[in-house]
Protein backbone atom coordinates (compact mmCIF):
# COMPACT_ATOMS: atom_id res chain seq x y z
CA UNK A 1 0.00 0.00 0.00
CA UNK A 2 1.31 3.44 -0.95
CA UNK A 3 2.38 5.77 1.86
CA UNK A 4 1.59 9.48 2.01
CA UNK A 5 5.35 10.00 2.39
CA UNK A 6 6.30 8.20 -0.84
CA UNK A 7 8.53 10.36 -3.03
CA UNK A 8 7.51 8.65 -6.29
CA UNK A 9 4.43 6.76 -7.38
CA UNK A 10 4.35 3.15 -8.54
CA UNK A 11 3.17 4.22 -12.00
CA UNK A 12 5.95 6.81 -12.38
CA UNK A 13 8.58 4.27 -11.37
CA UNK A 14 7.27 1.63 -13.76
CA UNK A 15 7.22 4.16 -16.59
CA UNK A 16 10.80 5.17 -15.74
CA UNK A 17 11.94 1.54 -15.78
CA UNK A 18 9.74 0.56 -18.78
CA UNK A 19 7.96 -2.10 -16.73
CA UNK A 20 4.56 -3.36 -17.80
CA UNK A 21 4.01 -6.54 -15.78
CA UNK A 22 2.12 -6.34 -12.50
CA UNK A 23 3.48 -9.43 -10.74
CA UNK A 24 6.12 -7.45 -8.82
CA UNK A 25 3.97 -4.43 -7.97
CA UNK A 26 3.65 -5.25 -4.27
CA UNK A 27 7.40 -5.76 -3.85
CA UNK A 28 8.18 -2.58 -5.80
CA UNK A 29 5.71 -0.60 -3.72
CA UNK A 30 7.43 -1.85 -0.57
CA UNK A 31 10.78 -0.68 -1.95
CA UNK A 32 9.32 2.72 -2.88
CA UNK A 33 8.10 3.30 0.67
CA UNK A 34 11.32 1.97 2.21
CA UNK A 35 13.61 4.12 0.06
CA UNK A 36 11.40 7.18 0.52
CA UNK A 37 11.62 6.82 4.30
CA UNK A 38 15.40 6.35 4.07
CA UNK A 39 15.75 9.55 2.04
CA UNK A 40 13.59 11.59 4.42
CA UNK A 41 15.60 10.24 7.35
CA UNK A 42 18.85 11.20 5.64
CA UNK A 43 17.49 14.69 5.03
CA UNK A 44 16.37 15.03 8.68
CA UNK A 45 12.96 16.00 7.29
CA UNK A 46 9.57 14.56 8.10
CA UNK A 47 8.06 15.57 4.79
CA UNK A 48 8.79 17.53 1.62
CA UNK A 49 5.20 18.50 0.88
CA UNK A 50 3.57 21.53 2.55
CA UNK A 51 3.11 20.57 6.20
CA UNK A 52 2.12 22.55 9.33
CA UNK A 53 4.81 22.91 11.99
CA UNK A 54 4.93 24.36 15.49
CA UNK A 55 8.34 25.39 16.80
CA UNK A 56 8.90 26.24 20.44
CA UNK A 57 12.07 28.17 21.16
CA UNK A 58 13.86 29.66 24.12
CA UNK A 59 14.08 33.44 24.24
CA UNK A 60 17.69 34.65 24.49
CA UNK A 61 17.29 38.29 23.51
CA UNK A 62 17.67 37.43 19.84
CA UNK A 63 16.29 39.71 17.14
CA UNK A 64 16.26 37.08 14.38
CA UNK A 65 16.25 33.31 13.97
CA UNK A 66 16.10 30.71 11.22
CA UNK A 67 13.14 28.36 10.98
CA UNK A 68 13.96 24.65 11.00
CA UNK A 69 11.95 23.71 7.92
CA UNK A 70 11.85 25.24 4.43
CA UNK A 71 10.62 26.55 2.09
CA UNK A 72 8.24 28.41 4.42
CA UNK A 73 5.10 29.44 2.56
CA UNK A 74 3.20 31.10 5.40
CA UNK A 75 3.30 31.88 9.12
CA UNK A 76 -0.02 31.47 10.89
CA UNK A 77 1.08 32.85 14.27
CA UNK A 78 4.10 34.05 16.22
CA UNK A 79 3.84 34.62 19.96
CA UNK A 80 6.43 35.80 22.47
CA UNK A 81 5.54 35.46 26.15
CA UNK A 82 1.96 34.82 25.07
CA UNK A 83 1.73 38.06 23.07
CA UNK A 84 0.79 37.76 19.40
CA UNK A 85 3.33 39.40 17.09
CA UNK A 86 2.01 40.75 13.78
CA UNK A 87 3.78 40.61 10.42
CA UNK A 88 5.24 43.75 8.89
CA UNK A 89 4.07 44.18 5.31
CA UNK A 90 7.24 45.05 3.42
CA UNK A 91 5.24 45.96 0.30
CA UNK A 92 3.75 48.96 2.12
CA UNK A 93 6.01 49.41 5.17
CA UNK A 94 9.16 50.00 3.14
CA UNK A 95 10.91 51.70 6.04
CA UNK A 96 9.96 48.83 8.40
CA UNK A 97 8.23 51.30 10.70
CA UNK A 98 6.30 49.92 13.60
CA UNK A 99 6.83 46.59 15.32
CA UNK A 100 6.40 43.02 14.20
CA UNK A 101 8.25 40.39 12.20
CA UNK A 102 9.48 39.93 8.64
CA UNK A 103 9.91 36.52 7.01
CA UNK A 104 12.52 36.07 4.28
CA UNK A 105 10.91 35.34 0.93
CA UNK A 106 11.18 31.72 -0.11
CA UNK A 107 13.17 30.70 -3.16
CA UNK A 108 10.64 29.06 -5.48
CA UNK A 109 13.35 27.04 -7.21
CA UNK A 110 14.48 23.97 -5.23
CA UNK A 111 16.37 23.17 -3.12
CA UNK A 112 15.89 26.62 -1.60
CA UNK A 113 17.42 27.60 1.73
CA UNK A 114 16.39 28.12 5.37
CA UNK A 115 14.50 31.36 5.95
CA UNK A 116 15.01 33.89 8.69
CA UNK A 117 12.38 35.59 10.83
CA UNK A 118 13.52 39.10 11.75
CA UNK A 119 11.95 40.96 14.68
CA UNK A 120 11.58 44.74 14.56
CA UNK A 121 10.54 46.85 17.53
CA UNK A 122 9.88 43.71 19.56
CA UNK A 123 11.76 42.76 22.70
CA UNK A 124 12.49 39.05 22.78
CA UNK A 125 12.55 38.32 26.51
CA UNK A 126 14.70 35.56 27.94
CA UNK A 127 12.68 32.49 28.81
CA UNK A 128 12.21 28.76 28.39
CA UNK A 129 9.86 27.92 25.52
CA UNK A 130 8.46 31.46 25.47
CA UNK A 131 8.65 31.78 21.66
CA UNK A 132 6.11 29.81 19.65
CA UNK A 133 5.78 29.99 15.90
CA UNK A 134 3.26 28.07 13.79
CA UNK A 135 3.93 27.93 10.07
CA UNK A 136 3.63 25.85 6.92
CA UNK A 137 6.65 24.69 4.95
CA UNK A 138 7.12 22.47 1.92
CA UNK A 139 7.63 22.54 -1.83
CA UNK A 140 4.80 24.15 -3.73
CA UNK A 141 4.40 26.27 -6.86
CA UNK A 142 1.87 28.88 -7.98
CA UNK A 143 0.78 28.75 -11.60
CA UNK A 144 -1.30 31.42 -13.35
CA UNK A 145 -3.95 30.09 -15.74
CA UNK A 146 -6.36 31.87 -18.07
CA UNK A 147 -9.57 30.01 -18.90
CA UNK A 148 -9.81 31.72 -22.28
CA UNK A 149 -11.98 29.15 -24.04
CA UNK A 150 -13.84 25.89 -23.55
CA UNK A 151 -10.69 23.98 -24.48
CA UNK A 152 -8.70 25.95 -21.89
CA UNK A 153 -11.00 24.70 -19.13
CA UNK A 154 -8.99 21.45 -19.16
CA UNK A 155 -5.62 22.40 -17.68
CA UNK A 156 -2.52 20.27 -17.19
CA UNK A 157 -0.16 22.18 -14.91
CA UNK A 158 3.38 22.75 -16.16
CA UNK A 159 5.22 21.21 -13.18
CA UNK A 160 8.47 23.13 -13.77
CA UNK A 161 10.37 21.82 -10.74
CA UNK A 162 8.95 18.35 -10.22
CA UNK A 163 5.92 16.14 -10.64
CA UNK A 164 2.58 17.29 -9.24
CA UNK A 165 2.01 15.63 -5.86
CA UNK A 166 -0.95 17.32 -4.18
CA UNK A 167 -3.55 19.97 -4.90
CA UNK A 168 -3.52 22.86 -2.41
CA UNK A 169 -5.98 25.49 -3.64
CA UNK A 170 -7.28 27.45 -6.61
CA UNK A 171 -8.30 31.12 -6.46
CA UNK A 172 -9.27 33.72 -9.02
CA UNK A 173 -8.11 37.32 -9.26
CA UNK A 174 -10.98 38.39 -6.99
CA UNK A 175 -9.71 36.04 -4.25
CA UNK A 176 -12.65 33.70 -4.78
CA UNK A 177 -11.60 30.24 -3.57
CA UNK A 178 -12.67 27.43 -5.88
CA UNK A 179 -13.82 24.10 -4.42
CA UNK A 180 -12.96 20.59 -5.56
CA UNK A 181 -15.64 18.13 -6.69
CA UNK A 182 -15.42 14.57 -7.95
CA UNK A 183 -17.06 15.23 -11.33
CA UNK A 184 -19.09 17.68 -13.45
CA UNK A 185 -17.71 20.96 -12.01
CA UNK A 186 -20.00 23.97 -11.93
CA UNK A 187 -18.99 27.62 -11.66
CA UNK A 188 -16.40 28.05 -8.92
CA UNK A 189 -15.59 24.32 -8.86
CA UNK A 190 -13.01 22.00 -10.38
CA UNK A 191 -11.86 18.39 -10.52
CA UNK A 192 -8.22 17.36 -10.34
CA UNK A 193 -6.37 14.13 -11.05
CA UNK A 194 -2.55 13.92 -11.04
CA UNK A 195 -2.04 17.47 -12.21
CA UNK A 196 -4.94 17.49 -14.67
CA UNK A 197 -7.52 20.15 -13.72
CA UNK A 198 -10.99 20.55 -15.20
CA UNK A 199 -13.06 23.71 -14.72
CA UNK A 200 -16.57 24.68 -15.74
CA UNK A 201 -17.22 26.44 -19.03
CA UNK A 202 -19.24 28.88 -16.92
CA UNK A 203 -15.87 30.26 -15.75
CA UNK A 204 -14.49 30.99 -19.23
CA UNK A 205 -12.62 34.28 -19.15
CA UNK A 206 -11.50 33.83 -15.55
CA UNK A 207 -7.89 34.31 -14.47
CA UNK A 208 -6.85 31.68 -11.94
CA UNK A 209 -3.94 30.90 -9.66
CA UNK A 210 -3.40 27.18 -9.14
CA UNK A 211 -1.24 26.24 -6.17
CA UNK A 212 0.00 22.67 -5.87
CA UNK A 213 2.69 20.68 -4.09
CA UNK A 214 5.46 18.77 -5.83
CA UNK A 215 8.44 16.54 -5.15
CA UNK A 216 11.65 18.12 -6.53
CA UNK A 217 12.59 16.32 -9.75
CA UNK A 218 16.17 15.53 -8.73
CA UNK A 219 15.03 13.89 -5.49
CA UNK A 220 12.42 11.83 -7.34
CA UNK A 221 15.05 10.74 -9.88
CA UNK A 222 17.61 9.56 -7.33
CA UNK A 223 14.80 7.86 -5.41
CA UNK A 224 13.90 5.84 -8.51
CA UNK A 225 17.55 5.03 -9.21
CA UNK A 226 18.00 3.84 -5.62
CA UNK A 227 14.81 1.77 -5.83
CA UNK A 228 16.13 0.16 -9.03
CA UNK A 229 19.44 -0.54 -7.28
CA UNK A 230 17.64 -2.18 -4.36
CA UNK A 231 15.48 -4.20 -6.75
CA UNK A 232 18.62 -5.52 -8.47
CA UNK A 233 20.17 -6.31 -5.08
CA UNK A 234 17.37 -8.77 -4.39
CA UNK A 235 19.00 -11.07 -6.94
CA UNK A 236 22.46 -10.84 -5.32
CA UNK A 237 21.81 -10.50 -1.61
CA UNK A 238 25.03 -10.90 0.36
CA UNK A 239 27.30 -10.69 -2.70
CA UNK A 240 29.93 -8.00 -3.18
CA UNK A 241 31.32 -9.60 -6.36
CA UNK A 242 30.55 -12.41 -8.80
CA UNK A 243 32.70 -14.47 -11.15
CA UNK A 244 31.44 -14.78 -14.72
CA UNK A 245 32.57 -18.18 -16.01
CA UNK A 246 36.00 -17.78 -14.48
CA UNK A 247 36.98 -15.23 -17.13
CA UNK A 248 36.12 -12.01 -15.35
CA UNK A 249 34.67 -10.76 -12.09
CA UNK A 250 31.93 -8.22 -11.56
CA UNK A 251 32.14 -6.19 -8.34
CA UNK A 252 29.12 -4.55 -6.73
CA UNK A 253 29.20 -1.33 -4.79
CA UNK A 254 27.63 -2.03 -1.41
CA UNK A 255 26.88 1.09 0.63
CA UNK A 256 24.17 2.14 3.02
CA UNK A 257 23.47 5.16 0.80
CA UNK A 258 24.85 5.12 -2.77
CA UNK A 259 27.09 8.04 -3.73
CA UNK A 260 24.81 9.04 -6.61
CA UNK A 261 22.00 9.47 -4.08
CA UNK A 262 23.89 11.22 -1.30
CA UNK A 263 25.36 13.88 -3.58
CA UNK A 264 21.89 15.15 -4.48
CA UNK A 265 20.45 14.83 -0.99
CA UNK A 266 23.12 17.05 0.57
CA UNK A 267 21.53 20.08 -1.12
CA UNK A 268 18.25 19.45 0.70
CA UNK A 269 19.60 18.26 4.05
CA UNK A 270 18.40 19.93 7.23
CA UNK A 271 21.29 20.43 9.63
CA UNK A 272 20.20 19.61 13.16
Amino acid sequence: MASIYDLVSLSDYKNYMSLSQTTDDLRIQTLITSVSRAILTRLNRGNLLPTPYLEVRNGMGQSAFFLDNWPVTSISSLTINGHLISPIRTDTDISWCGSGYILDEFDEQPPGKPQMVTLRGVRCHHGIGNIQIAYTAGYQVNEAVNLSSAAACAVTVKQPYGAWAKDIFVVDTNSRVFTTVTSNPQSGQYTVDQGNYLFSTADIGTQLLITYAYIPADIALVAMDWIADRQAYLNRIGYSSKSLGGQETVSYLVKAIPDFVDGILRQYMKVM
